[in-house]
């Protein structure tokens, strides 16, 4: 069996669907987040997100909370991500 890969879902601040559950059984790497003005962007792994308890949650809700580093916009997406080892 290969390696799963599954498309990149985007949920933004803005959606009016909350999207799915952030933490709920994906099977992919972890999550990019990013500014939707500036484009700045991070990505986090399963493992470094489970200290913050976010696994209830859904995209759209963290989408709000988040405020970019860069420009201090409230404008924020999640993205489901499947990266592999070089991205």
């Amino acid at each position: 069996m290969g390696s799963f890969q599954k498309e990149a879902t985007v949920v933004d601040w803005d959606d009016k669907e909350r999207g799915n559950r952030v933490g709920d059984g994906s099977p992919n790497q972890g999550l990019k987040f990013g500014c939707t003005v500036c484009k700045h962007y991070v990505r986090r792994s399963w493992s470094e997100l489970a200290p913050l308890s976010i696994a209830r949650l859904f995209a759209r809700d963290l989408a709000r909370r988040l405020r970019c580093t860069r420009c201090g916009k409230r404008e924020g997406y999640v993205m489901t991500w499947a990266w592999g080892p070089g991205d």
